[in-house]
């Protein structure tokens, strides 16, 4: 029992109202919680309600089940808030003096026996959510190939052509034109999926088919629809930006397809009662763009290679970047997912390392993997504790951020101080502290140390950072 409050609510019908606060012990699940309570009168009210025997005094022991709706894990020192209230049935309006002392106990489910009428006192909505261990297993070890830009060749279809011809019926044998006129030719249209590694690097869409005889006009063709991931940038060749597909199921055409020919009888006048003249199909546009991939997730990690962004990427998701002892193991972006336990998840992206030089010698491999967290909420600075004077890798970090775009370093900053358990890491903690005026949290990926505050943190930074325009924009997928 961490806090303990009782007030009294009235006098005269001897009602009370309590509000505790519980905290945890150790890690484990709970499903419910048990208050017993001893009640012990000073004076004897035969029909307090409180009463079970004529003698005074005497002491009454009564149990109070607080419940949730399935088994929560609760963490070592996280704190849970209830309360209810009791209401005796006296007969008369004479004072009742009293002391009260509680226990709590946590129980498991397999443990409960539930009354029928057993009413719940406490919401789960008092717990703060807490990620979910995933149910599969974590994915492949691979190194799996990651496509983020790619020059496509777009070529509309073309339509058909108009067709000339003239009825020949039965006592009519120079009847007038009846060529249908061609089919529209397919347009090609950019939708949102989620990566670039199946696109072509050519899409041609189909042809609409000709007229025919009898007025007949020609199928016009499908529209070839591509799929692409959202947060891609349409670009020509130059840089300039057509289309941002930024949505769940926006779209963009991309190359329109020709108009289909006008048969002969489209050009039957007054003046000219037998046309023989037709048109031919209009072709399609032909457009060359580049796609550029702009990975969008709630919080970016950011360090110098072989800081440990892949091992916190794998600790706190099914992710599984590679991880190895060298520097640049991570040549691609990886997006991690945390998932708690109301549901809401987090995305975290994990780009390759940034060294001294990146932004204008492009040194290592340069910046251009940070368009990625350009869209971002927050960024995840991750610093090596095991390094010698750990916070000049931050100062180094933040100029390099400054020079490459400086709106982006304006974003809300998080300091990862990883390898805290390193003895260095230690030592250098609290004067790393000193010199980083930001948010700084040390944790250990080997030994999993404060990964579960880490991962509460984020959730407690998402809910203040997202808004309604940025989900609706980015997220609505």
């Amino acid at each position: 029992l961490k806090e303990f409050d009782l007030n009294t609510v009235t006098v005269k019908d001897l009602s009370f109202a309590t509000k505790f606060q519980l905290e945890a012990k150790r890690n484990d699940f709970v499903h419910a919680v048990v208050s017993y309570f001893t009640v012990e009168f000073s004076k004897c009210h035969k029909y307090t309600g409180f009463s079970t025997s004529p003698e005074c005094p005497y002491t009454h022991w009564k149990q109070v089940l607080f419940y949730f709706d399935e088994d929560i894990m609760m963490h070592k020192g996280e704190k849970l808030n209830g309360s209810f209230a009791l209401q005796p049935n006296p007969k008369n309006d004479r004072d009742l003096d009293f002391e009260i002392d509680f226990h709590f106990k946590a129980v498991k489910y397999s443990n409960l026996q539930f009354k029928p009428n057993q009413q719940r006192f406490v919401s789960r909505d008092t717990i703060s959510p807490k990620p979910l261990a995933p149910n599969k297993d974590k994915a492949a070890d691979f190194d799996n190939y990651f496509q983020d830009e790619i020059e496509i060749r777009f070529i509309g279809g073309r339509g058909g052509d108009g067709m000339s011809s003239f009825s020949r019926g039965f006592q009519n044998e120079f009847g007038g034109p009846n060529g249908g006129d061609g089919g529209n030719g397919a347009h090609i249209i950019l939708q949102e999926l989620t990566s670039l590694n199946h696109l072509q690097n050519m899409y041609i869409a189909d042809n609409g088919e000709p007229g025919m005889s009898s007025f007949m006009k020609g199928r016009s063709a499908e529209h070839l629809v591509i799929e692409i991931p959202v947060g891609t940038l349409v670009k020509t060749a130059n840089g300039d930006i057509v289309a941002e597909l930024s949505r769940h199921e926006q779209k963009f055409v991309v190359a329109r397809g020709g108009l289909g020919g006008k048969g002969n009888a489209y050009f039957l006048s007054n003046m000219n009662r037998a046309p023989s003249e037709y048109e031919l199909g209009a072709n399609g546009d032909k457009k060359k763009y580049i796609l550029e991939l702009q990975l969008i997730a709630h919080f970016g990690l950011l360090g110098f290679p072989n800081a440990g962004k892949s091992s916190i990427l794998r600790a706190i998701s099914r992710a599984r970047p590679i991880v190895g002892d060298y520097e640049f193991t991570t040549l691609y972006p990886q997006v991690g997912t945390v998932i708690y336990d109301d549901f809401v998840q987090i995305y975290v992206a994990d780009i390759p390392g940034i060294i001294q030089g990146a932004s204008k010698q492009q040194q290592g491999l340069g910046t251009k993997f940070l368009r990625h967290i350009e869209r971002c909420l927050g960024l995840l600075y991750v610093i090596d504790m095991s390094i010698e004077r750990p916070w000049e890798q931050f100062d180094l970090l933040s100029h390099e951020i400054r020079e490459h775009n400086e709106t982006l370093s304006r974003k809300p900053i998080t300091v990862i101080a990883n390898k805290i358990d390193d003895e260095d890491g230690k030592r250098q903690l609290e004067e790393t502290r000193k010199r980083i005026p930001h948010p700084l949290l040390p944790i250990s990926t080997t030994k999993m140390i404060n990964i579960d505050k880490f991962l509460v943190y984020l959730r407690k930074l998402h809910d203040e950072l997202v808004t309604d325009d940025w989900r609706a924009k980015f997220l609505d997928t």
